[in-house]
């Protein structure tokens, strides 16, 4: 008996051994894994704050040390970095591809001036009138309603509807009449009349057998009008506004037609292969309103027969607004920085960066718009060297800063962050 109760007590022992041992050390395991997570955080911060700043200090590596030994005393980091570095790629560019440059380059079409084509809007009078309305119209707005004529006797009251009127030279006026007794009030049409001249007018109306003559009194206005220079303008309800208050016209071709174009360089000195800019000529134009402008080579309504690869002397022809002047345009030819040659026959325009004549430049190595891109890895003990002399190490943008976690050299985790913006450059 008391050796079976012997057994159970001991199967019960290793049991609960068995199950404290594995909680202790599913309890380290984790204790390991949040100590390793945690490790990585304080990694990666510092690989974010390199990765903002460009470099690496030493005052970094060491909070970054310090903070490590913190979580665990047997942490240890191991970091690198890989650098870019582009150069420049030249070449020399084959004959044959020049000549054909050359070639297209020096066919030259003449410069056609196209004609000018004023872009002046302007009020046409059927869009805009003076009055009017239509005897429906009229009629809508009134109040009272339609009734029969009544009888004479009881005595008529006769008015135009519209007393003052404002209306164009030959224009129809409006010829509703109201008619009003003691019973009512009746509409009947006038003979229709023209308009003349500003004044009083009779309209005639007709009822039965006798005849009324309805005094209105009318504004005329003539259709057109000229401005002080003689461009005939539509006479809109806006002119006579602006008439009213400058006493003259406001006229849309005096804004846009010059009165008078002037140059500020009738004579430019320049290298050969460069076109007319603003800092060479400029046109002063003065227009018929009085306004002036200033306009240059940049400005798309200039318009200009200069040619930029010819070298002596040129009279240049220079459009802009519908009129034009002529300058004289005396172009020098550069010299070739190889053989001291004319560089009349060279390749490119551009002489600042190609100095050269066509023979020459076939012997010149050229950029090729592109760049040669090549790795180089910075190691651990060439960044610790480095601090140790300059207290920082510098990166570009584009470069990659990596960061080994190791525990009694065991490797743990690599953590590794891209360099947004270059450092600040050390000098001595």
């Amino acid at each position: 008996m008391i050796h079976k109760w012997m057994e159970q007590w001991f199967d019960t022992f290793l049991f609960f051994a068995l199950l404290i041992g594995m909680l202790f050390g599913f309890l380290c395991f984790w204790r390991n894994e949040i100590q390793i997570r945690y490790a990585e955080v304080i990694v990666q911060n510092f690989l974010k704050e390199v990765s903002v700043r460009g470099k690496i200090t030493q005052e970094s590596l060491e909070v970054l040390v310090s903070n490590l030994g913190n979580v665990n005393q047997n942490y240890s980091i191991m970091v690198e970095g890989t650098k870019y570095v582009t150069e420049p790629v030249y070449a020399q560019i084959p004959r044959e591809y020049l000549l054909k440059y050359f070639t297209e380059r020096n066919n030259i079409q003449p410069v056609i001036i196209q004609e000018y084509q004023w872009n002046v809007s302007e009020e046409s009078a059927e869009e805009l009138r003076l009055q009017k309305e239509t005897n429906e119209t009229i009629l809508a707005a009134e109040s009272t309603e339609w009734l029969p004529l009544p009888g004479e006797e009881t005595g008529w009251e006769v008015e135009a509807v519209r007393p003052v009127q404002e209306v164009y030279e030959k224009e129809s006026l409006i010829t509703l009449c109201r008619i009003t007794s003691e019973t009512g009030s009746y509409y009947a049409e006038a003979a229709p009349i023209l308009a003349e001249q500003s004044g009083v007018v009779y309209l005639e109306l007709i009822l039965g057998e006798n005849s009324y003559q309805i005094p209105v009194e009318i504004l005329c206005y003539p259709r057109t009008v000229e401005c002080k220079y003689g461009h005939e303008l539509v006479n809109t309800e806006q002119v006579l506004r602006e008439f009213n208050l400058t006493g003259e016209v406001k006229c849309p071709y005096c804004r846009e037609i010059p009165r008078q174009i002037t140059v500020d360089s009738p004579i430019v000195l320049k290298k050969c292969g460069s076109k007319l800019n603003s800092a060479e000529v400029s046109l002063l134009i003065e227009y018929m309103d009085s306004h002036t402008e200033i306009i240059t080579s940049d400005s798309d309504e200039w318009q200009d027969s200069f040619d930029e690869n010819y070298c002596g002397i040129q009279q240049v022809k220079i459009s802009c607004k519908g009129e034009t002047l002529y300058i004289t345009v005396v172009s020098e030819n550069e010299k070739c920085k190889q053989c001291g040659g004319d560089c009349n026959e060279r390749c490119y325009t551009d002489y600042l960066r190609f100095p050269y004549c066509l023979t020459c430049l076939e012997k010149q190595a050229v950029f090729t718009c592109e760049f040669y891109k090549a790795e180089q890895k910075i190691s651990r003990n060439e960044i610790f060297l480095e601090l140790a002399e300059k207290q920082e190490v510098c990166f570009l943008a584009g470069d990659f800063v990596t960061v080994r976690l190791m525990k009694r050299d065991k490797f743990l985790s690599l953590l590794q962050e891209k360099v947004r913006q270059d450092g600040k450059v050390h000098t001595e």
